[in-house]
Order: structure tokens, then sequence, then C-alpha cells
């Protein structure tokens, strides 16, 4: 029973060992590396931020004659640090 004891008590110390060296490793990282930033291409996309009301109009099928209509409004925006351009 004692040997069952040991033996986890080995396995849980060796565990958080191996929690906090890989904390350690992301954090060197970051400081090597820095924060990523924006990247260049999303640039390109500040023309897009914002609201934008849209309205589109579809037939049905060929043979239809109605044109049916729908109006939306989206809102752009960057996320994570400019990384992604979001629509909501």
């Amino acid at each position: 029973m004692k040997s069952k004891q040991l033996l986890l008590l080995i396995v849980s110390l060796f565990l958080v060992v191996s929690l906090v060296s890989a904390e350690d490793e992301a954090a060197d990282m970051m400081a090597q590396y820095g924060p990523m930033g924006q990247p260049e291409e999303m640039k390109s996309m500040y023309w897009f931020i914002g609201d934008w009301d849209v309205t589109q109009q579809w037939k049905m099928g060929p043979a239809s004659e109605e044109w049916e209509k729908s109006t939306a409004t989206a809102t752009y925006s960057f996320i994570l640090d400019g990384r992604v351009l979001m629509m909501d």
C-alpha cells in the first residue's frame, strides 16, 4: 500500500514540475518574440471597418417575375490585436 502512495506522490511531483516548466518555456518564447501584432496584409482591410447597411434583391427561380428583397446591417471590426477581421 505504501508503495502505491509513494508512486502516486512521485508521479504527482513529476506532473507539477512538467507544468511549471512548460509555463516557463511559454513565457520565455513570448519574451523572445514579443507580441505578434497586426500582419501587413490586414492593413489593406481598414476600409471595411464600420457599419454596413446591405440591401439584396433576388428571384426565387428563373420563371419568377417577382423580386424578393432583404435588408441587413453588418458591423466589421478588428479583434485579437488586429489579426482577425470580425463581422458582427
